[in-house]
């Protein structure tokens, strides 16, 4: 079956791959959330990978916000792999008999708090208990295998053991969505149905099977430009686990788009490191949306209600913020406080009350731009693999995720360094250019691409 990637993207912030992601589950039936669909994807995909890259999905949002509809959907198309499950018992979990390993584990919604168990399935990847049988004997079991875990949550997990997990994301509830809605569900009980989804339901299932193909050779998915995120990214206390929650899904992104033969990769004997490209980040940064740039500032919650009532007022006092937001006025005190040290707001003394106002500055959002060429790439894999032999497939399609350095009149633009790089197949074109062979059936990537292959040999 053709995996059919169109050349162009049609979200604008979001590569094709992940386009056509979101393109096929509109054809099964769901409406926008253009962010979310493909964070749903790539966490599910992250089961067929060794258990430090699996990724855990709650959704949050409002009572009937179609959390759970946009969940089951997405979901659907794994088949026997989803145990969904209304709730589930600290019991039911020690007493599982068959292993959640490369499973996905689907409880319709938490509330309160949930089972510690599910801490230890995502944290350690299986669960040890000891146990007093019917006679009086102690006696042990163990439930192995980390499964991908995904719930909905209105408002918060009370967990926060929990919460620092897994990763959540906000169902889209604005109007414009919900107009989108009622106009689909209209059209479908006025209009006979002509399209039943079975066509985008299987090239998902298929995507879905060359991810498990790749998966179990994988070794690494590695960033090689993380790098150059250091002196980008808040130092706040929030970033500890922020980091992690951007760049798993940067990971995620990454194998997805090697699985269709998009990403480069190196095999180093038996083991296979597919690299990311910036633009996974971009496509990372794009799901994740200004909500995750705010969690990242604790600009959100009711701080940051505080802030947008500023900014709809020319001025207030912080007895009118707590009785509009109906907040006690010393939480309204602190905020205000903290609003004016960040300089977003300014205050004057009026009748010796002070009277707040937003400044013009307002929250910059986060901005993460990285430079990476082809160069850096083979840099890179010359000082990772310095004593073994080892092969970097790039694949055509990977090409344009670079950026292109300008090309010099006559030389190669490679950096002197790559001597110990043996190209294999190459000729230049114009300007010195490498103009990579084809590379068919290479056993790195699907035999619908092409690609370069060179080999790193020891200094």
């Amino acid at each position: 079956m053709t995996i059919q990637i169109p050349p162009k993207s049609k979200i604008v912030g979001l590569s094709s791959p992940l386009s056509r992601i979101v393109e096929l589950y509109h054809e099964m039936g769901l409406v926008g959330e253009e962010r979310n669909i493909p964070q749903l994807f790539v966490t599910a995909i992250t089961r067929h990978l060794p258990r430090k890259y699996r990724r855990h999905m709650f959704p949050r949002g409002s009572s009937g916000s179609g959390k759970t509809t946009l969940v089951s959907i997405v979901l659907s198309v794994f088949g026997r792999d989803v145990e969904r499950y209304t709730r589930v018992t600290g019991a039911g979990l020690e007493r599982k008999k068959n292993a959640l390993d490369g499973k996905i584990l689907f409880l319709e919604q938490v509330e309160g708090t949930p089972p510690e168990q599910l801490r230890y399935l995502i944290s350690e990847g299986k669960l040890r208990i000891l146990y007093v049988d019917r006679n009086g004997v102690s006696r042990s079991c163990e439930v192995g295998g980390g499964p991908v875990i995904f719930s909905t949550v209105v408002g918060t997990v009370a967990d926060p053991q929990l919460s620092n997990r897994i990763s959540t994301l906000e169902i889209d509830e604005s109007q414009q969505q919900t107009s989108n809605i009622i106009h689909q569900k209209l059209a479908f009980w006025t209009n006979i149905q002509t399209q039943s989804g079975e066509e985008a339901f299987q090239e998902l299932q298929h995507i879905d099977a060359l991810c498990k193909q790749l998966g179990s050779r994988i070794k690494e998915i590695m960033i090689p430009f993380g790098s150059q995120l250091e002196g980008a990214l808040p130092k706040v206390l929030s970033m500890r686990r922020g980091v992690d929650r951007l760049l798993s899904l940067v990971a995620a992104i990454a194998f997805l788009k090697a699985a269709l033969g998009m990403r480069p990769q190196v095999k180093e004997q038996n083991s296979i490191y597919v690299t990311a490209l910036p633009e996974d980040l971009n496509d990372a940064l794009y799901c994740l949306g200004e909500a995750f740039s705010d969690s990242l500032r604790n600009f959100n919650g009711r701080y940051k209600e505080v802030y947008e009532t500023l900014r709809n007022n020319s001025s207030a006092s912080c007895k009118e913020i707590a009785r509009n937001l109906q907040m006690g006025e010393t939480t309204a005190r602190d905020h205000l406080n903290s609003l004016f040290t960040e300089g977003l707001a300014t205050r004057t003394l009026d009748k010796c009350i002070y009277r707040y106002q937003a400044t013009s500055q307002g929250i910059s959002q986060l901005k993460l731009e990285v430079k990476y060429t082809e160069s850096d790439l083979r840099n890179w894999v010359v000082q990772q693999f310095p004593n073994n032999k080892a092969h970097l497939t790039i694949p055509e399609e990977a090409l344009t995720a670079f950026e292109r350095p300008k090309p010099v009149q006559g030389r190669l633009p490679t950096d002197p360094n790559f001597a110990t790089i043996q190209q294999t197949g190459q000729e230049t074109g114009r300007n010195g250019e490498i103009v990579p062979d084809k590379c068919t059936n290479d056993e790195n990537i699907p035999d619908n691409t092409s690609g370069e292959t060179t080999t790193v040999t020891p200094h």
